[in-house]
């Protein structure tokens, strides 16, 4: 265990973590990030199936550790699409899959695209 003062017995067990133990301390707590998936609960966590992002420390820049986690090729594939694939491939993705911004952006100005669309058709 990288901290064994986030374990009430100083063990190492994952099991015996408190995050009191080091959540109003004045000190700066570790530096760790993590990323973890959720069982998905509710609509917009169901329709972007993405992982939520953590740290130990307020302010702080997860994009920049995202970037670290990527720096090795084997957690992470990468696609590029040309801007004249994209139109395209948001139809795809609508079609065939239900993803598109109204789902995937369940806020008031998601609603009022989907009702635009859906409602009212261009």
């Amino acid at each position: 265990m990288r901290w064994p003062q986030t374990i009430y017995d100083g063990s190492g067990d994952r099991f015996k973590f408190r995050s009191s133990l080091t959540a109003f301390s004045f000190e700066e707590p570790p530096d760790w990030f993590i990323c973890h998936f959720y069982p998905q609960g509710f609509p917009r966590q169901i329709a972007q199936k993405g992982a939520y992002t953590m740290t130990a420390r307020y302010g702080r820049d997860h994009s920049a550790s995202i970037k670290e986690l990527l720096k090795t090729p084997k957690n992470f594939h990468l696609y590029v699409f040309a801007p004249l694939l994209k139109p395209e491939l948001r139809k795809i993705l609508r079609e065939d899959f239900k993803i598109w911004r109204g789902t995937l952006f369940l806020d008031s100005a998601g609603a009022a695209e989907t009702a635009r669309e859906e409602v009212f058709p261009i």
